[in-house]
């Protein structure tokens, strides 16, 4: 699930952890901010001993999030990523070519962006070009599937090996 700045980490009706507008029980909000030179900062904002933990320790009130973090409370969890999941948008132009099939993208062309932040080419994706998922990667390896190329190993988890 994808949160947005400020959407609130906790427990839903059913008392599943949950993140963004399901949550009832609020446990910590999950905050990002951004530096002037451009590095994106994850972070969560808790009350004290709220009874989850951050990679099994226990957070502080604020807690600088990184890539693949366990938050766990009891016997739940999920995995922070930082990861990106490709979706398509309208292109506002610029002098760009689709790397798969070499023609010009055009404004408001239906385009997705690889989310690989050492890659980031552009090709056509919508009904008549569908260049991004004609291959099962981009041309630099990243996976073209629409979901989340980073899965935690099932051997890490506990009580699901």
């Amino acid at each position: 699930m994808r949160c947005a700045n400020g959407c609130w980490f906790g427990l839903d009706s059913n008392q599943q952890l949950t993140i963004g507008p399901a949550v009832t029980t609020k446990l910590a909000r999950l905050m990002t901010i951004q530096e002037p030179a451009g590095k994106v900062i994850h972070f969560v904002i808790s009350k004290p001993n709220a009874g989850w933990v951050i990679n099994g320790l226990l957070p502080f009130t604020a807690q600088v999030l990184q890539n693949k973090d366990e938050l766990r409370y009891l016997d739940q969890w999920l995995y922070f990523t930082t990861e990106d999941v490709p979706r398509a948008y309208k292109y506002n132009g610029g002098d760009k070519k689709c790397p798969r099939c070499k023609d010009k993208l055009r404004k408001n062309d239906l385009v997705v962006q690889c989310p690989n932040p050492k890659c980031r080419l552009v090709y056509h994706e919508s009904e008549n070009r569908n260049c991004w998922t004609y291959h099962s990667t981009c041309s630099c390896g990243h996976s073209t599937k629409n979901e989340l190329s980073w899965q935690p190993d099932p051997d890490d988890i506990p009580g699901r090996n």
